[in-house]
């Protein structure tokens, strides 16, 4: 009967143990959406659970059931987890030292600080189940604590990855052999001194190692920090360009309504002498001067105004053919600075790559701009023309191909990050189809509801 208990208790921390691993790695990974992933997961577990206890009942080496688990762990993060490599492989090499930790300090403390024998603690008995009891306390406190002080985002360059993921696993070897040393000690003819002096050397390395660890991350968490602050700036000064540009539209557009009287004047003057000739050639050069200022869009909403306007005079300048449709619900589900950064950011990346299409063939430099609302979705389309070149990144992101300057390519690589940000900030979905000469770029925002306030057609009661 105790046989069966014990069994069954083994069978119940091998599941704790596989459950803290799934925990771990769910507050730190974004789930997959799959069909029964729930049952997926339970199925999953219970069989990690049942090759764990016939690995330990056939006695199975720890160096290979570590190994072995580990790559189950690595199958089960990808398949239900949205991870590149390196993340995968970090979260597992921590739960592994956690759980070294945990059977260290269960094993050796005991020996250490209240002389028990080792065999007592090893041969299961009376002791299997406060000691296993023990360790899976003490992992479940290690892995609530990594949760608690690990919520940041962290960045580490290629090289630096692939040194951390060596020294992590060689000293993940190094500490098992240690372990195994200090072990096998106790359970010869060597002095009680030594054994204990080999554990106290086994346990302050794990922690020295682990603190090691924590200090890597927190440089990686500091690194992101740096890098997202850079990005942040750059955006920065993209839409205080942007502010500047409207700045100088609104500047040109009081100039030519101060100086309007004074034209009006001249042709009246022009007309009553009957200088057609003069007159022709006299608006044929006002039309000129006015189209030298702005093209000035006139929606209603002023924030798409200035900022359409803005961007249609300056692919104009470029000479990319621009056609726009623009309807607008009454009520746009943005505010007017994240409308101005979204739109700008849309005609900035069109512009560009119309810019990188060889001379000739400038048939395809054009831009196709449409908002318009649709079954109560608020939609935006960006087409332009593209020379069909794209760099995408090892999550199939794209990224910027532009071979300017650092700052510059950094401002472009964000540009569709930025759109994308401030479509997820609304709840939208954002659909991008680039292809070999042309790229698509749709977006949709839920609407927002109606206000009961006013009419149909916008006026307030």
């Amino acid at each position: 009967m105790l046989y069966l208990f014990l069994q069954l208790w083994e069978i119940i921390i091998n599941g704790i143990e596989a459950f803290l691993y799934y925990l771990l790695v769910k507050k730190k990974m974004k789930a997959k959406e799959m069909p029964y992933r729930s049952q997926k997961i339970t199925l999953f577990l219970c069989c990690q659970v049942a090759l764990l206890y016939v690995f330990n009942h056939f006695g199975v080496s720890t160096l290979i059931t570590i190994s072995f688990f580990d790559i189950v762990r690595f199958l089960f993060t990808i398949y239900f987890f949205y991870t590149s490599l390196f993340p995968c492989l970090f979260w597992i090499i921590i739960y592994t030292i956690l759980c070294m930790l945990a059977d260290m300090m269960t094993i050796l403390l005991p020996t250490v600080l209240a002389n028990v024998n080792v065999n007592t603690i090893l041969l299961g008995g009376a002791f299997r189940i406060p000691i296993t009891f023990a360790y899976i306390s003490l992992l479940s406190l290690f892995i609530f604590l990594i949760i608690l002080l690990t919520d940041k985002q962290l960045f580490f360059t290629l090289r630096q990855k692939i040194a951390f993921s060596f020294l992590s696993l060689t000293s993940m070897i190094v500490a098992q052999y240690i372990f195994a040393i200090t072990l096998k000690a106790t359970t010869k003819k060597v002095t009680r001194e030594i054994a204990n002096s080999l554990g106290i050397i086994c346990f302050l390395f794990v922690i020295l190692f682990v603190s090691l660890l924590v200090f890597v991350y927190q440089l990686g968490v500091a690194k992101q920090k740096n890098i997202t602050y850079l990005e942040e700036k750059a955006q920065f000064e993209l839409e205080q360009a942007q502010f500047n540009n409207i700045l100088e539209m609104t500047h040109d557009l009081r100039t030519l309504k101060h100086d309007m009287n004074l034209y009006l004047d001249t042709i009246e003057i022009l007309a009553s002498q009957n200088k057609n000739d003069k007159l022709l050639e006299y608006i044929a050069d006002y039309r000129k001067h006015i189209d030298n200022i702005h093209h000035f869009l006139s929606t209603g909403n002023t924030a798409i105004d200035c900022i359409v306007s803005t961007k249609l005079s300056a692919a104009k300048q470029k000479g990319i053919q621009v056609s726009y449709s623009i309807l607008l619900p009454q009520k746009i589900p943005l505010d007017d600075i994240s409308l101005c950064s979204l739109i700008g950011n849309l005609f900035n990346n069109a512009i560009e790559a119309c810019e990188k299409i060889s001379p000739d063939k400038k048939d395809r430099c054009w831009i196709n701009f449409t908002i318009q609302p649709y079954q109560n979705m608020f939609g935006i389309y960006m087409e332009n023309g593209s020379n069909g070149e794209y760099l995408f990144d090892k999550n199939g992101m794209l990224l910027s191909t532009k071979s300017d300057t650092a700052k510059k390519r950094l401002s472009h690589g964000i540009g569709l990050k930025r759109i994308q940000e401030l479509a997820e900030q609304a709840d939208g979905l954002i659909d991008i189809n680039p292809g070999k000469e042309d790229f698509k770029l749709h977006i949709m925002i839920p609407l927002l509801e109606k206000d009961p306030d006013k009419d149909p057609d916008g006026s307030t009661n």
